[in-house]
């Protein structure tokens, strides 16, 4: 696929279509090298994604559209949680996160503020 026949209105992901796409690329683990994933497997993902989610947003899901998810947002979010997650001990749950139910909480307030700190 050539640039110049990528859709014109850009593609909107979902929460559903993103945890899709985490569980599509967890699976296709095996497959990616020593770069991480190579085109095929989000050519794959596609196929995947508009069989599993037939509706959508926005222009229809394509390779560039994954990849640039994955790059773009999602990789680097993992990388936050996991960071976080190994510098103060806290453990992560798919349903809770890490259990911060307000923002001016004392208790989160002192940790952001040793976290700030030690960088």
């Amino acid at each position: 696929m050539l640039v110049k026949d990528l859709p014109t209105h850009k593609a909107v992901s979902g929460t559903q279509e993103e945890i899709a796409l985490l569980e599509f690329l967890l699976k296709s683990l095996p497959c990616a090298g020593n770069g991480g994933f190579k085109d095929p497997v989000f050519e794959t993902a596609v196929a995947h994604l508009r069989a599993k989610l037939p509706a959508y947003k926005g222009a229809p899901k394509h390779r560039l559209a994954c990849k640039c998810k994955w790059h773009g947002d999602l990789k680097r979010m993992y990388a936050l949680v996991n960071d976080l997650g190994s510098a103060t001990g806290w453990t992560w749950s798919d349903e809770h996160g890490y259990g911060i139910k307000d923002d001016n909480d004392p208790w989160w307030l002192a940790q952001l503020q040793v976290l700030l700190l030690s960088t």
